[in-house]
């Protein structure tokens, strides 16, 4: 099991000139973080005894991890700015369904404008730090009278922050394939591959594009039919008071030499 896992790492690794001493350490810190994170979901707290009996790192090793802790990978759901633009393609307030487009956003703190737009994502970011954000990006356009346009319903993920984007997705995939081995047919999660290992070298640009623009539209459409469930954008449900489940959708296309 743990070969099929490693293996494309591994490779990543060897394409890239990473050699084995230099992911070592990387791994301890891994095998410690999640250690850390059963444990806290336990309830349990996170001694480095727990840790080692848990991961086999000795637990001087972890204490050093522990004073040199390297920043965490947050979720990309929780990006501000993917939550501002799933708001805005979602919630009436900020999208005409009968347009099936984004409303024009106002300056300002009230209905329909900026300031709403922010306050419904939480936290305690600073709305127009956002909106520089997004314009920087390329993705809304302001208006002379100050309001702002969304031009691009997707968010070009930072170059910095590519890395841990890439973590979150294999780790999703990792997750939807451990569950699909341990569960029966009708409670498995969507698992597809589709794969044509003849097509002209001449035609991959063409169809990296098509395939590209037909995945958005499909994530669009998934988003419009979660947005339906979820407590944040619908509040008619927010009286349910059952646990509230994670759903995502990712999807892939990959063109390679054979």
């Amino acid at each position: 099991m743990l070969r099929y896992l490693i293996l494309p790492a591994a490779r990543f690794c060897v394409r890239h000139s990473i050699r084995l001493p230099e992911i070592v350490d990387v791994f301890k810190r891994c095998f410690v973080e999640a250690a850390q994170d059963v444990l806290r979901a336990e309830g349990v707290e996170p001694t480095a005894a727990k840790v080692s009996v848990m991961t086999g790192v000795h637990r001087k090793d972890i204490r050093l991890i522990l004073e040199s802790a390297s920043p965490r990978i947050d979720p990309l759901g929780k990006h501000p700015l993917v939550r501002l633009l799933s708001f805005w393609n979602t919630d009436e307030e900020f999208f005409d369904r009968e347009k099936k487009a984004p409303r024009v956003l106002a300056q300002g703190d009230g209905p329909g404008s900026v300031g709403a737009l922010v306050r419904r994502i939480g936290g305690d970011a600073n709305p127009y730090s956002l909106i520089y954000a997004l314009d920087r990006s390329g993705l809304v356009k302001r208006a002379l009278d100050g309001s702002y346009e969304l031009l691009k319903s997707s968010f070009s993920v930072p170059s910095e922050a590519g890395w841990e984007v890439f973590a979150e997705l294999m780790g999703d995939g990792i997750e939807c394939l451990e569950h699909n081995l341990d569960h029966a047919p009708e409670e498995r999660n969507l698992q597809l591959k589709t794969v044509f290992d003849n097509i002209p070298a001449r035609f991959a640009y063409e169809l990296r594009r098509e395939i590209r623009e037909r995945g958005c539209r499909f994530q669009e459409e998934i988003r419009v039919l979660l947005a339906q469930y979820d407590r944040d954008m619908n509040a008619s449900l927010a009286s349910i008071k059952d646990e509230s489940v994670e759903i995502s959708c990712s999807v892939f296309g990959v063109v390679r030499a054979k």
